[in-house]
């Protein structure tokens, strides 16, 4: 649940975070960007970081598990490729850490 949580805040409120930490704490400031930029700078390197990691897995599954698929039919260019969506998240649950 900790880094279900932390994770959670590093993509949400990265910022803040890393403004209420300490000095000596460099390298959890670090590991908020790391968590930050694997969603929001993509890289093959970072998108397997994602994968590899247990609770931004988690955190995917229940969102679209909540949504189910909502925003990939809601919008008219991500519907027009849903089924490279549909393929590309079982891709990526097929090659998490804790399938």
């Amino acid at each position: 649940m900790k880094d279900l949580v932390f994770n959670l805040g590093a993509l949400i409120y990265p910022k803040e975070m890393i403004k209420s930490m300490h000095e000596d704490q460099q390298r959890d400031k670090l590991k908020v960007l790391a968590v930050y930029n694997q969603l929001y700078k993509f890289s093959l390197e970072r998108l397997q970081n994602f994968l590899n990691n247990p609770s931004l897995m988690l955190a995917l599954l229940v969102y679209l598990s909540e949504n189910s698929f909502g925003r990939i039919h809601r919008s008219s260019n991500m519907h027009r490729y849903r089924e490279a969506y549909y393929e590309a998240f079982q891709i990526m649950v097929l090659h998490s850490v804790d399938r």
